[in-house]
């Protein structure tokens, strides 16, 4: 072969390497400047948080829509799942440091109100907890495909962040202190 075709061959192979990364770039970004140059567009994508009434294990309802005005943290979790009992402290420690200025509910998936009661007593958790044993919240009203499954509200009732699983429960901790 010529010495010129494989310098165009190489020039090729660099502009295609290239392409490829800033796609890939891009893509992971996700880049999305629209909310700073249309923030009317921007306005239309907020998403309104889906209203739910559950029970509370003091036998309390709980009506998200009720608890608005301040940011609502609502976990999805089950004792059985080890990453949701490994992050569920975190959430006493927030609800310690913000007391009334964050409600703080985690809606157990599928279980018994005994074996959550019996969970909360012996961990001494003071933070609500709302019993779902049909699992219905998290399969129709707020659909997951895994637990801890956590979403932070804003005052005005829009989804303010999505966290699906967890990492280290202090990392967990900082992710959500941040976000509130």
């Amino acid at each position: 072969m010529k010495k010129e075709n494989r310098i165009i061959i190489a020039i090729l192979a660099v502009l295609a390497i290239a392409i490829a990364v800033l796609a890939t770039v891009l893509i992971i970004k996700k880049i999305d400047d629209s909310r700073y140059v249309y923030p009317e567009k921007y306005e239309e994508q907020i998403k309104k948080a889906p209203d739910f009434t559950a029970t509370l294990l003091t036998g309390e309802e709980f009506t998200l829509s009720e608890n608005l005005g301040k940011p609502v943290l609502v976990n999805f979790w089950a004792t059985w799942c080890g990453p949701c009992v490994g992050e569920i402290h975190e959430f006493e420690k927030l609800k310690e440091e913000y007391g009334d200025e964050l409600v703080i509910v985690a809606v157990n998936c599928g279980e018994k109100a005994e074996t959550v009661k019996e969970f909360v007593d012996e961990n001494g958790y003071t933070f609500a907890f709302a019993i779902d044993e049909k699992a219905e919240i998290s399969t129709n009203i707020y659909p997951t495909m895994s637990i801890p499954y956590t979403v932070l509200i804003d005052a005005n009732g829009n989804l303010a962040e999505e966290f699906v699983g967890a990492v280290s429960a202090e990392k967990q901790y900082k992710i959500y202190k941040e976000a509130i």
